[in-house]
């Protein structure tokens, strides 16, 4: 498995920001070293703060144009000029009068500041009032920009408002010379999982004059603001020792609105984001010593103080993200859908509502589409043209691309055909690039009704293209969309148990043979008659199986839910099974009831939090209760969806990352147990609490026992919490169905049989699936004669059980909660055997114990990022089954100090795969395999052949000699690392298929060896059951391999590099992986190489190097060790020996023999 790109992702539980975690480090180290040196002295013992505020408040005058003899008028920078709404004619612009009214003349009347009014406009109070301890300010240079802070210090000598005294700002007062206001008190906590952060300021003002500059900069609702803070002395991940600049803060930046950059001026008051993604820079390079907050005013109060003479105010800031929960969209649903001849529901545009005008536009596929063509000119050639498309549509209209091959003529062309159609011009709307090439939509008849599906991502895009709030174009609340980085826990076997509100493309947890069988086991034999023979009873289930997956026929698909693709983009299957939340479907019905049912009478508007998270509950519920999509906030602004149940193999390992040490001086050791140092702490407090609610303690009550078992109830990884301990008064509890009925407790294998046996009819209608094709013959004049192959847009479930569909919800709940207990079970029953650590799995989510942690100042930490503690205050088993990620991050500056507090939850810790797969093991017919046979005999012994890339390098080399060019041998090192990383068995790194039809019987190989193929496999065969080659030696398996290879023309890849940076690729898809380098697939795939920078000739390029790093020493020869030696016998064919997509797509690893097949 790769190592996982954290960044970007909504992986739950990431590890902290390399600077963070470099700063850690340095901070223990330092306050671990027993001789300190003068520097480390004087930080450990005067830490201290800075904390300042700024205002965006501008005094202005407002401008205006008026048209000549017309009452009407409209403010100019708003709207531009326009005549009660309607755009004006050129005629009537000649027309305008324009003007400035008074109001900030009238506030600067009110203010009493003295001297000329004119002088106050613009930011002149903002930048002459800044905050903090006391007052800064800031002037301005000859180029524009700010310079400062300059700080006021001593007693004023003249009566001037505005000058650099610190006592008798604000002028003259008739009690004396008053201090400066200034911040007594700051502090900043995140709500709602982080979503938004709120920050309380106190202030304080000391004269009259005072508190009337503070109110009409900062007690202002609704006007933005921007606090920063930090830590004035520090050292910097490189250990050395740094103060504070001053002239690095931000705050010129922030009233001023500008910045120059590359001889360029940026208006940064025309685009915020572009403010605040600087912030994050900020604290990258203080290395988590400085941090700020962009957000606006929500509240504020203030009282005078009578016994001291001043006003103390509390400004009360929010997050710009705050207006997600309040923000509505449009949300005039207008009619439902016109039911159409044969009982479906046709979308009809709707000029009321841009979101369901959108949806009913996108919803409904292009109708019936020729999709292959034969022709016969007989007077001079044939061919065949294919057109190659998703019948449901990639874009808004469709996508055709045409490749013409020749029967007679070998170098007719090849064509493209594009038809444009990312644009709904009604609606000004072009397709955003998250969303362009992906399927948008989907219609299916189940029963006798008609569905129609619109794609996540693309209703999410058009939300965030057409419905926010925007400021000069730009988003203030933005939505993620990225379809490869957002995604969701998928055990490879659920899919929508409810297809009138949610469709995902989909496996189905059975292959066809063995859906076949579950149709038929109910058939039963009676002897109706009384005549001695049994006659057939029809089964439950008596249609058609022909198809083991949902949406997923080579010509009618929807974007595939499931996914290995790596979320860095390089397209490299090698991460973890998981789904993609924007490939999700909702049904178009569904969705016109929803803004129906949230829809606000009087306005028409719909809350957009509420539409979101309405939709996320409902697919949590749709595919099985294994998901809990939520909503958050990431930055302030970016609208993110989360899964809390954690995905197998994303948890960051234990022995990566900093550990915060939590108290005293811990030593440090290496491997050997040596001393090697000390860390010391910059926590400050630490406390655990628990938080359980009461239906959490329910649970807890019910099924934490660890030999509890409670139906539907997953309490796992609370059992692991508990284990080796038992209630002696309550050591089982049982639920009302075993107690009401009297019946006997079924074992977790009996009750997921039981739960089957009623499930199978969701899977059984969805396998039923078909699109209808139809060959029409033409001709003309009796000589040009043609066959036009066409397919409906329509994808039928004809007998699909839509009356059960409330039941399926509830079953395939049932269902799934059972199946990851059972396999959990299997797993730790093995480990324990082994005395190894048992895991409990992701289905309790999130458990309510928090570990508070208050520590001296530092920034960049998120939520949701894995907070690794020294737990030598904790209960050891404590760490050994948990681990805690963040919920909460606040800071707070008291007594000059610089605080940061974290709060967390628990996750239990999980193992790095789960494979329930496995527990679905494949028929081992000839139409399994596409009906090829394996031509060898499978009675192999298995075991691991592992090697290095210079090892092997060198077994190429003493293997093929002279015999083969160095482009062969280099070809043959990387197909071993690109389909195994040389982790093969019995000396197959390459993952050749002896079902197959090679030429003949191979000489070279020696047997066979049963495994399931990756999601890379070709045609149906994705994932199922196939037989691999075992190699007698290593030579064996290379000199098969470089013959396969030379046979394919990889032997001009070093040629053909230089000018072509995608040979090795081309030759790998075209000629390996796809027998047809042109076909559309290939292409796909060389596009995803290209943007990932073309990584398959990279890694030629290496084995390239390698083999001739080789070649200048004695290679040693190529492994020779007998196949037949291994002492690992699995010759028992039936069983599946690897874990799904482990062969031909990456590391192998064996399945656990001791996972009991349930299903045979």
């Amino acid at each position: 498995m790769a190592k996982i790109n954290y960044d970007g992702t909504n992986i739950v539980g990431g590890p902290f920001k390399s600077y963070v975690d470099e700063q850690v480090k340095v901070r223990q180290e330092k306050l671990g070293n027993s001789n300190k040196t003068s520097e480390e002295i004087v930080w450990e013992n005067g830490k201290s703060a800075f904390v300042a505020l700024a205002s965006s408040v501008n005094i202005e005058n407002s401008k205006y144009q008026i048209l000549a003899n017309s009452p009407s008028f409209t403010t100019f920078e708003q709207q531009g000029p326009t005549l009660d709404g309607t755009p004006l004619s050129s005629q009537e612009e000649a027309q305008l009068i324009t003007g400035e009214n008074t109001e900030g003349e009238e506030r600067i009347k009110l203010l009493d500041l003295g001297g000329d009014p004119q002088q106050y406009f613009g930011n002149f109070l903002a930048r002459n009032v800044v905050l903090y301890g006391g007052t800064s300010y800031y002037n301005p240079s000859s180029d524009g920009s700010l310079t400062g802070p300059n700080y006021r210090f001593g007693i004023t000598e003249n009566n001037n408002v505005f000058d650099d005294s610190a006592y008798g700002f604000g002028g003259t007062n008739p009690d004396g010379f008053k201090p400066m206001p200034g911040i007594t008190s700051f502090n900043l906590k995140s709500k709602n999982m982080g979503s938004l952060r709120d920050a309380t300021i106190t202030l304080r003002a000391n004269s009259e004059e005072q508190f009337k500059m503070i109110d009409n900069l900062y007690c202002r609702i609704g006007y933005t603001m921007f606090l920063e803070w930090g830590n004035s002395l520090y050292f910097d991940n490189e250990g050395k020792y740094q103060k504070y600049d001053y002239q690095s803060s931000m705050i010129p930046m922030f009233l001023s609105g500008k910045i120059i950059e590359d001889g360029v001026e940026v208006d940064l008051t025309k685009n915020p984001t572009n403010f605040i993604s600087r912030i994050e820079a900020r604290r990258e390079e203080s290395n988590g010593n400085y941090d700020a907050f962009f957000g606006r005013v929500k509240n504020f109060s203030w009282q005078y103080i009578a016994k001291g003479g001043y006003w103390e105010i509390s400004l009360s800031l929010i997050s710009w993200g705050d207006i997600i929960e309040s923000l509505t969209i449009d949300g005039a649903f207008g009619s439902n859908s016109v039911p159409s001849t044969v009982g479906g529901n046709i979308p009809q545009p709707n000029t009321l509502s841009s979101l369901s005008s959108f949806l009913s536009i996108v919803a409904q596929p292009e109708g019936e589409m020729i999709y292959k063509e034969s022709s016969n000119d007989l007077g001079f050639n044939s061919y065949t043209t294919i057109y190659n498309f998703d019948n449901f549509k990639r874009t808004l209209v469709s996508d055709l691309t045409s490749a013409r091959s020749a029967t007679y003529l070998p170098s007719s062309p090849t064509q493209t055909i594009s038809i444009s159609g990312n644009n709904i011009a009604e609606l000004n709307y072009n397709r955003l690039q998250s969303s362009i090439g992906k399927i948008v939509s989907g219609h299916a008849q189940l029963a006798n009704k008609h569905y129609y599906y619109v794609r996540f991502g693309d209703i999410l895009d058009f939300i965030r293209d057409r419905l926010l709030l925007y400021s000069e174009n730009k988003a203030i609340i933005d939505i993620d969309t990225d379809t490869a980085k957002n995604i969701c826990y998928y055990p490879g076997i659920n899919l929508s148990a409810d297809p009138t509100k949610v469709m995902v493309a989909s496996k189905l947890p059975y292959d066809k043979p063995s859906l076949i069988e579950l149709a038929e086991e109910d058939t039963k034999f009676k002897d109706k008659n009384k005549d001695g023979k049994d006659d057939i009873i029809e089964p439950d289930w008596g249609f058609y199986v022909n198809n083991d997956n949902v949406f997923k026929l080579p010509k009618a698909e929807l974007e595939s839910f499931g996914s290995k693709f790596n979320p860095d983009e390089s397209g490299i299957e090698n991460f973890p099974l998981h789904g993609k939340i924007m490939n999700i479907y909702f049904e178009y019905q569904y969705l016109l009831d929803t803004i129906k049912s949230l829809r606000d009478e009087d306005t028409t508007k719909i809350p957009l939090y509420d539409f979101i998270n309405t939709l996320l509950q409902t697919v949590n519920s749709c595919l099985g209760g294994v998901n809990k999509l939520s909503i958050r906030l990431e930055d302030d602004r970016i609208m993110k969806i989360y899964d809390q149940n954690s995905i197998y193999g994303t948890q960051v390992p234990d022995n990566e990352g900093a550990t915060i040490n939590l108290y005293g001086i811990k030593p440090l050791t290496n491997p050997s147990g040596s001393r090697v140092g000390t860390d010391g702490s910059f926590v400050t407090d630490v406390n655990v609490k628990t938080e359980l609610t009461n239906d959490f303690s329910t649970t807890v009550s019910v099924g934490a026992q660890a030999q509890g078992q409670v139906v539907g109830e997953d309490a796992t990884g609370l059992s692991r919490w508990n284990f080796g301990l038992v209630d002696r008064y309550y050591r089982n509890k049982v639920d009302s169905l075993r107690k009401d009925n009297n019946e006997k407790e079924l074992t977790t294998k009996e009750r997921i049989e039981e739960i089957k046996n009623k499930l199978k009819y969701l899977w059984l209608g969805y396998a039923e699936g078909y699109v209808e094709e139809e060959e029409v013959t033409t001709e003309e004049k009796g000589v040009f004669s043609k066959i036009r192959t066409k397919m409906s847009n329509i994808y039928y479930f004809e007998n699909f059980p839509t009356d059960r569909i409330p039941d399926f919800v509830k079953l395939q709940k049932d269902w799934l909660a059972e199946l990851i207990k059972y396999n959990n079970e299997l797993k730790n029953e093995k480990l324990l055997g082994k005395g190894e650590q048992t895991f409990g799995t992701n289905q309790i989510g999130m458990i309510p114990i928090n570990i508070q942690v208050t520590m001296d100042g530092l920034s960049g930490i998120r939520i949701y990022d894995k907070l690794k503690v020294d737990t030598r205050f904790l209960p050891n088993y404590y760490p050994q089954t948990l681990y805690w990620v963040i919920k909460g991050v606040s800071h707070e500056v008291v007594n000059n100090k610089w605080n940061t507090k974290l709060e967390t939850i628990a996750v239990p810790k999980l193992p790095d795969s789960e494979d329930l797969l496995s527990l679905f093991p494949t028929k081992t017919s000839g139409s399994l395999l596409d009906s090829t046979e394996n031509q060898y005999a499978p009675a192999q012994n298995i075991f691991s052949t592992p090697s290095s890339l210079s090892s092997f390098a060198a077994s190429v080399n003493s293997a093929l000699g002279s015999t083969y060019s160095d482009s062969i041998k280099a070809s043959v090192v990387f197909l071993a690392q690109q389909e195994q990383n040389l982790q093969g068995f019995n000396y197959n790194y390459y993952g050749v298929q002896t079902d197959l039809k090679w030429s003949g019987i191979e000489p070279y190989i020696n047997g066979s060896f049963n495994s399931k193929e990756g999601e890379a496999g070709q045609g149906d065969r994705t994932a199922n059951a196939r037989w691999f080659a075992s190699f007698k030696t290593e030579a064996d398996g290379i000199k098969f391999v470089a013959g396969k290879l030379n046979s394919k023309g990889w032997g001009s890849i070093e040629d053909d590099r230089i000018p072509n940076s995608q040979a090795a690729a081309k030759k790998y898809y075209g000629s390996w992986l796809f027998g047809n380098p042109n076909s559309p697939k290939v292409q796909e795939l060389l596009e995803k190489d290209t943007s990932a920078g073309n990584k398959k000739q990279e890694l030629w390029d290496a084995s390239l190097e390698a083999i001739q790093d080789s070649s200048q020493y004695e290679s040693p020869p190529a492994t020779n060790q007998d196949t037949s030696s291994a002492n690992i016998d699995f010759s028992n064919s039936s069983n599946t020996f690897l874990d799904s997509g482990s062969f031909g797509t990456g590391t192998p690893i064996i399945s656990d023999e001791d996972l009991e097949n349930l299903f045979l």
